[in-house]
């Protein structure tokens, strides 16, 4: 029996179809081109260039403290990538531009909120999504418990 080397998720087409798609119909858009790329950056969209960026290495999910979590690696894989996708799709959709410097970092993460709140109404069934990549963004390196305003600082 020949057993054949599986690809990484990201080098399987149907996977690469599923996020793409996933975006246009959140963004309502279909000229962004997706780009992966490994990095610091787990996401991001450059509207004015019609890119979105993806580092293929997901964030790792916690094993515990995460709601939502699906509990298998494709389950997690599946809602981590609808999670992160609407997310960009919903910058293209709802914001405005990001202020340089400092102040963008601050804009960013009101707006963050904002955005998906807005991308909530139009695809209530991301909510739990959502959720699920926030807590796994927040538990990411660190499984103890934290209280708000250090997690705001973050």
């Amino acid at each position: 029996m020949i057993t054949l080397p599986t690809l990484a998720w990201h080098q399987q087409l149907p996977w690469r179809r599923y996020i793409e798609q996933l975006f246009r119909l959140v963004s309502r858009r279909r000229d962004f081109r997706l780009e992966l790329q490994r990095g610091h950056l787990i996401a991001g969209v450059i509207p004015e260039q019609c890119r979105v960026l993806l580092n293929p290495d997901l964030i790792p999910v916690p094993a515990m403290g995460v709601r939502f979590d699906p509990q298998t690696p494709h389950g997690q894989r599946t809602q981590l990538l609808r999670a992160i996708m609407a997310h960009e799709a919903g910058h293209v959709v709802f914001s405005a531009s990001k202020p340089a410097g400092e102040l963008g970092w601050l804009w960013n993460a009101l707006e963050d909120e904002r955005m998906e709140r807005l991308v909530m109404r139009r695809f209530p069934e991301l909510c739990s999504d959502f959720d699920f990549l926030g807590d796994a963004m927040l538990l990411k390196g660190n499984p103890e418990p934290i209280d708000f305003m250090t997690a705001c600082l973050r």
